[in-house]
Order: C-alpha cells, then structure tokens, then sequence
C-alpha cells in the first residue's frame, strides 16, 4: 500500500459516524499529510524513523492539535512513527466572569433596540447549550420541565435533558413570545 491510499484509508476510517465538521477536519489533516509527505506513493512498508523525523520537521509550524492529529493519523499506518511524541496543548486561560460583571452585561444587552441579545445570552448561560445546539432546536424539545437535546444536534452526539434553573421558564416564555411574530425567529425552530 502507498502513502497517498493509507491516508485515504485512514480518513475514512476515521471518519464513520462523525459529523460533517469532523469529516471535514479530518481531511484537512489527510490533505496535510500529502502535502508534506516528500513522495506519498512512497511503499508504507518502506516508511523509516528517518522519513518519519524529517516528514515532522515539514509539519513542526502547526498548531499543537493540528500536529497531534497528523501524528495519529500517522501511528496508525506508518510502521516508522511508533516513537512520535505529542505537542501539550495549551489552554488558554480566561477570565472568570462574576456575578456584578455578568448582570452589567445582560444590562448592556438589554438596551438595544431592536435586538433581544440579552434574551439569548440569558438562555446560553442558564442552559449551558452551544451556539450551533440552541441554533438547531425546536420548540418540540422544551418539555415541562427540562430541554431535551436530541442526539444529532448534540456536539458529542449523546442526547442529554436540560433542567430548568434559574429563571429559564420566563427566558423560554419570552423567546416563544417573539417567535410566535413574523420575521424574530430565534434560537428555537417552529416544527
């Protein structure tokens, strides 16, 4: 087998049952490999220590999650890659937000006209949900007493229930409330 054709292998692989985003990711980390493999129709049994020092050498400028995705892909077709190590990553450090910050905020967003940022940052915050999630549901997963996230618009693919805390029951209320009027969709589809 070939460079170029173990790494195609090892996309597909890699990529059943994920989410599109995470094909898409996965190519990228494909199309690093053939782009800085010196000949991908190199034999993969050939493949040295040596090839393998000097093909990191080419890819040491990428991030450390992008490099730890290529040393992966690379462990798992490359007999000459077993001594590759992975980058840390670092995680950056951010500033917790209090609670006198966090109502001046909500304050802020509540001024302007003609926008209901407060009602969504209200929602995010008391639901925990992602963007793309909140984005992706539908008036049919708010039950009574908790949010039902459905398996498919979750991140991780698990579905997983919401409890209703801190006021969300009036948030939720009031989304419905501005749904219900032509032209202020929200984060929450109509069926």
């Amino acid at each position: 087998m070939k460079v170029y054709q173990a790494v195609e292998q090892w996309r597909g692989l890699a990529s059943i049952g994920k989410k599109p985003r995470t094909k898409h990711y996965h190519a990228e980390i494909a199309g690093i490999i053939r782009k800085n493999w010196p000949d991908s129709g190199q034999a993969v049994a050939t493949i040295t220590p040596a090839d393998v020092t000097a093909f990191v050498v080419r890819i040491a400028h990428y991030s450390a999650p992008r490099f730890n995705a290529v040393v992966s892909a690379l462990k798992s077709f490359a007999p000459g890659a077993s001594h590759l190590k992975r980058r840390p990553v670092k995680v950056k450090e951010r500033a917790e937000i209090n609670q006198l910050a966090f109502n001046r905020l909500l304050v802020e967003c509540d001024k302007g006209e003609r926008t209901h940022a407060g009602l969504i940052v209200r929602f995010l915050a008391h639901t925990g949900l992602r963007i793309n999630e909140a984005r992706q549901l539908r008036w049919t997963d708010v039950q009574p007493d908790c949010i039902y996230v459905p398996g498919q618009i979750a991140k991780n693919g698990k579905p997983r229930r919401i409890p209703f805390v801190n006021g969300i029951a009036d948030v939720l209320a009031r989304l419905r409330a501005l749904d219900a009027r032509p032209g202020l969709g929200f984060c929450l589809k109509r069926v």
